[in-house]
C-alpha cells in the first residue's frame, strides 16, 4: 500500500479511502487514493531521475477473485515532457503482468492512446507497511 501516513515528510502515499459498509470477499468496494513519484530508476534518492507523479485510484472490484480497477495519471514534468496521459483498466491483482489502455492525455501527451503494461518489481514490508514498486512498459500513438 506504500503507506507512511505516520512520516509527514513521506515521498509517496496510499490511502484507504473508502471500505464496504460490510466485510466483503477480496476486500470488494475498498478503494485507495495514491501519489506517488514517477521515477526512471527503482529510487528514490537521486532528483534528477523524478520525471513526474503518478496519481489516482485502485479499487477492489471482483466478487470471485482480487481484482483490481485502476484510474490513474502519469503526469510528467521533467524538462524533456510536460503534461499527462491517464490509464483506466481493471486486473487480477496476482497476475504478473496487467495490460490496461491509455485512454487520452494533456500537453506534449494531448490526444495520445495507447497500451500500458505494468509488473511488480519489488515488494517489502518496511515499518510494517507494504512497499510496491512497479515497471511500466508504455507504448503511445498520437
Amino acid at each position: 500500500n506504500n503507506t507512511f501516513l505516520d512520516n509527514p515528510n513521506a515521498k509517496y502515499t496510499s490511502v484507504l479511502t473508502g471500505a464496504a459498509p460490510v466485510v466483503q470477499p477480496f476486500a470488494l468496494a475498498n478503494l485507495h487514493t495514491f501519489d506517488n513519484p514517477l521515477s526512471r530508476k527503482m529510487s528514490l534518492e537521486n532528483p534528477a531521475d523524478r520525471v513526474g507523479r503518478l496519481q489516482g485510484w485502485y479499487g477492489n472490484c471482483g466478487q470471485s477473485e482480487l481484482t483490481l480497477c485502476l484510474a490513474q495519471t502519469f503526469a510528467y514534468d521533467d524538462g524533456t515532457y510536460k503534461g499527462t496521459f491517464s490509464l483506466l483498466g481493471s486486473g487480477i491483482a496476482t497476475d504478473p503482468v496487467k495490460h490496461a489502455p491509455i485512454v487520452g492525455g494533456t500537453g506534449d501527451f494531448a490526444f495520445c492512446r495507447g497500451i500500458a503494461s505494468q509488473k511488480r518489481v519489488f515488494n517489502a514490508y518496511i515499518n510494517s507497511e507494504e512497499t510496491s514498486w512497479f515497471e511500466y512498459n508504455i507504448t503511445l500513438k498520437f
